[in-house]
């Protein structure tokens, strides 16, 4: 015979719930089969490494904010950095931007910065004046970035980046405290040029190229391959 199915008072308690997660699971559906820059409010995640959001998040959020006035940004560091895989397979992260090679086959990367590392002190230091010499910086003493595991393949720089952080006196989450412990100590810091440029636009800081030849390294913009044809990620990448 006919039966009628009858809710029970739990099930009438969880229904709101449940209908509003799947309608905003049907929403992001939607909006990435359908992207439209200037409608979404879609929140996109970075995770910037070394605090290079310092150097980036305000030319991505102003490009972000022209083409896409109400949409968010969340810029984020991520500690350790192993996590990156994981965050960007979870989408916990849409992309992360790394001066570190992943050997992990399912991201996908680009070149985004340039950069050569330089000694920076501040200007009053007592004894680095004109330039520094490799007797100076194996004798000074440092303030480093904490996992800042910095790679190279050139033998000379990674000797002097490896004996910089053995003689760290002081060790920072990340980068924005290094300008202000470098003008008020004698420490040295070893820290890429387009960070020191900018600390010494704001700080009482002396930029001096390393006794090396030059060596140019790179930050990566670092993606999912699974999430690659997204359509909102794909037009943030862009």
């Amino acid at each position: 015979g006919n039966k009628t199915i009858q809710t029970t008072h739990k099930a009438d308690e969880l229904y709101p719930q449940v209908h509003l997660a799947l309608s905003l699971i049907r929403a992001e559906i939607l909006e990435k089969e359908h992207f439209q820059a200037e409608r979404s409010r879609r929140t996109f995640t970075i995770a910037i490494s070394y605090a290079s959001g310092f150097l980036l998040g305000s030319p991505i959020f102003q490009k972000l904010d022209a083409l896409a006035p109400d949409c968010k940004l969340t810029i984020r560091t991520i500690d350790p950095h192993d996590e990156i895989p994981k965050l960007l397979r979870d989408q916990t992260i849409d992309l992360a931007v790394s001066h570190r090679d992943f050997e992990d086959p399912m991201l996908v990367s680009e070149l985004c910065l340039n950069f050569e590392m330089v000694a920076v002190v501040r200007n009053q230091h007592p004894r680095i004046r004109d330039n520094v010499t490799r007797t100076i910086l194996e004798t000074e003493e440092y303030v480093a970035v904490h996992d800042f595991a910095y790679r190279t393949h050139d033998r000379e720089l990674r000797e002097l980046m490896d004996h910089a952080q053995s003689r760290a006196r002081v060790e920072v989450p990340n980068a924005l405290m290094l300008p202000v412990i470098l003008e008020e100590t004698d420490l040295v810091a070893l820290i890429p040029r387009v960070h020191a440029d900018m600390m010494a636009k704001r700080y009482d800081l002396g930029i001096y190229s390393l006794p090396i030849p030059p060596v140019v390294s790179h930050a990566s913009l670092i993606w999912h391959r699974a999430y690659e044809k997204d359509p909102s990620l794909s037009w943030f990448r862009e």
